[in-house]
């Protein structure tokens, strides 16, 4: 395997060279090795090129919005963080209209959850992510910063990504509707490209 994301208790990383040779030392929470290797295994099921399906739910009861996009998920650091990058099919990057988006995703052994930040071309700002990752290691909830593009006002959303087989994931995307209550805006269903 290319990546360590195999060794026992997974923490803070520290690599060093001595004498040409690579060093991993890795601290956690007594127990946590079982759950650090499920969002390690996690991240690493995620790796790969997806095309995506996004539907936009209109909160005033019409039609939703069907996009399409390609998202490549690569590992980098060891396995220790998911760098992101989705963009929509069709659209001219920067152009008005087109989509693009970016982001880091990792496990933070201090925190025994997945952290991550997400920057796209409808927001001016930085969203740190925190989320949890459920016993089976199939379903991952994080509370993610966002903002409404048309209003500009941020709240807080919550994204559930979840495994539905081995090359096909679903984000359900949830924020306060026009009632104020949890509203899904959006499902992402992405199917993983072979090859």
């Amino acid at each position: 395997m290319r990546r360590f994301t195999k060794i026992g208790v997974i923490g803070l990383l520290a690599a060093s060279f001595t004498g040409g040779a690579m060093v991993l030392a890795v601290a956690g929470p007594p127990g946590s090795a079982g759950r650090a290797q499920l969002y390690l295994e996690f991240l690493e099921w995620e790796e790969g090129t997806w095309d995506a399906t996004i539907t936009q739910v209109d909160p005033n009861g019409g039609p939703p919005k069907v996009t399409h996009a390609v998202q490549t998920d690569r590992l980098r650091a060891c396995g220790q963080w998911l760098i992101t990058e989705l963009t929509m099919v069709g659209a001219t990057p920067g152009a008005a209209g087109s989509f693009e988006g970016f982001g880091i995703l990792g496990f933070d052994p201090e925190a025994n959850k997945m952290v991550g930040t997400w920057v796209d071309s409808l927001t001016n700002f930085i969203g740190v992510s925190k989320g949890k990752l459920s016993k089976n290691g199939k379903i991952l909830t994080l509370r993610v910063p966002s903002q409404d593009p048309a209003s500009g006002a941020k709240f807080m959303s919550k994204w559930v990504v979840k495994k539905v087989d081995a090359d096909t994931r679903e984000l359900q995307m949830f924020g306060p509707g026009p009632d104020g209550r949890s509203f899904k805006m959006a499902t992402i269903r992405s199917v993983r490209r072979n090859g």
